[in-house]
């Protein structure tokens, strides 16, 4: 049974190895973090990131933030490892802080603490928020992630100033 699909596709992706569910494209990066002790940043590995939506409705708290998440999709970054797939990052899209492009291949942003209900192997205080960055191979990805980071901020800025 052949699909409506042409054979005649696009191979920018195609031929990577790269198996696409729900025609999502997904973008190599590489995902460091600032080292608070000397300032450097680190390497935490290489992936390829997409902005992932879903509809769980399965979350029981129901601060005004998460309703929010819900009704926006609950839009996650996920990268994963290019070596084994395992999640290096899995960063909600933060709804008024600031992200910042920097140059046409880099996005930084200070990931908040990890909800103290979400943090099951450590014990200890945790850290008051970690800076992260993404750097892009593509610029088309870099600017691709980027509006849809934006278009989550605008959308949540406009509930909050319909609520105030």
């Amino acid at each position: 049974s052949s699909s409506s699909s042409s054979s005649s596709s696009s191979s920018d992706d195609e031929n990577d190895g790269f198996h696409k569910k729900k025609k999502k494209k997904s973008w190599r990066v590489k995902l460091y973090r600032l080292n608070n002790t000397d300032g450097s940043w680190d390497d935490r590995g290489t992936g390829r990131i997409v902005c992932q939506y879903s509809s769980s409705k399965n979350l029981k708290k129901t601060t005004t933030t998460t309703t929010l998440q819900q009704q926006l999709g609950d839009p996650t970054l996920i990268l994963k490892s290019e070596q084994d797939d395992h999640v290096l990052l899995s960063s909600r899209v933060l709804l008024r802080e600031a992200y910042q492009r920097q140059g046409d291949n880099i996005i930084t942003w200070c990931e908040p603490y990890v909800p103290e209900e979400q943090r099951h192997e450590e014990k200890q205080s945790p850290p008051p928020g970690v800076d992260l960055a993404l750097s892009f191979q593509d610029n088309a990805g870099c600017l691709d992630i980027w509006r849809q980071i934006t278009r989550v901020q605008s959308r949540a800025a406009e509930w909050y100033s319909s609520k105030e």
